[in-house]
């Protein structure tokens, strides 16, 4: 019950966004691990996939000075 909460809490950000996916990660010893995702099928942000979090987005959003916005993530 709790995971059908999250997706749905999940699918309402990224509706509200105007995103095609949301997601949850955990960052442990330089790493960020996607932990819940719904939306579309991306193949780099489905559970248990794993990336230094130097090539994560999180590093610009703890770097922002603001509000964050990805226009062009591929980019």
């Amino acid at each position: 019950r709790r995971l059908q909460n999250l997706d749905q809490l999940l699918a309402a950000g990224a509706e509200q966004l105007g995103t095609s996916y949301a997601f949850v990660s955990h960052i442990a010893d330089g790493t960020q691990e996607i932990v819940r995702s719904v939306g579309d099928e991306h193949p780099e942000l489905q559970p248990g996939s794993r990336a230094p979090l130097s090539e994560a987005y999180c590093q610009y959003t703890l770097a922002a000075d603001g509000t964050l916005d990805v226009t062009d993530a591929e980019d």
